[in-house]
């Protein structure tokens, strides 16, 4: 058998004393409705126990909202020059006012000015990262949380793509 759960066992899997009997059920047979019969029980009882929220009152809907932008080939002079693929991903905070929400763009001009700024040129992409996701988690208070993945490009010196992610949640230290 090929498959864990296979959906039929044909003839020809069967063994050669069991193909013959066409009335007979393999022991494999049992063994496959059981396991699904215990994923499709462990399915109905587990997973709505899991999947509803702890903080949701019953018959309230909950809703997670977010917005992600990229920013491509943006020249940064940190260890000594690279150019860097940026993903920004953020979730809101429950329940904004239209007014609050902040505008992305502004996010992206934050980014490039912490680039721009950032003293130390000898940190690894990883600490310059932790700072970056701190730094837009207190400058925007409407973020419930921020994930950064900054992928830098191949370099002469380093032939070799990497990137660093990092998710911020609000309420964690703003600070390493």
């Amino acid at each position: 058998m090929t498959h864990l759960f296979p959906s039929t066992i044909s003839r020809s899997s069967l063994p050669v004393r069991f193909a013959a009997q066409t009335n007979r059920i393999h022991p494999m047979q049992t063994i496959d409705f059981l396991l699904r019969r215990l994923f499709v029980s462990f399915c109905a009882v587990v997973l709505p126990v899991v999947a509803v929220p702890s903080h949701a009152a019953e018959g309230q809907e909950t809703v997670a909202e977010g917005f992600q932008f990229e920013m491509r080939d943006l020249a940064v002079a940190h260890q000594g020059g690279n150019s860097l693929n940026l993903k920004v991903s953020y979730q809101y905070k429950l329940r904004l006012k239209a007014d609050e929400y902040p505008d992305f763009t502004l996010l992206n001009r934050a980014c490039e000015e912490f680039f721009a700024g950032y003293p130390n040129q000898t940190d690894f992409w990883e600490i310059l990262n932790l700072k970056l996701t701190g730094a837009l988690l207190e400058k925007f208070p409407a973020l419930a949380s921020i994930t950064i993945e900054i992928r830098v490009a191949p370099t002469p010196r380093i032939p070799f793509p990497r990137a660093s992610t990092v998710t911020r949640t609000r309420g964690q230290d703003a600070e390493r």
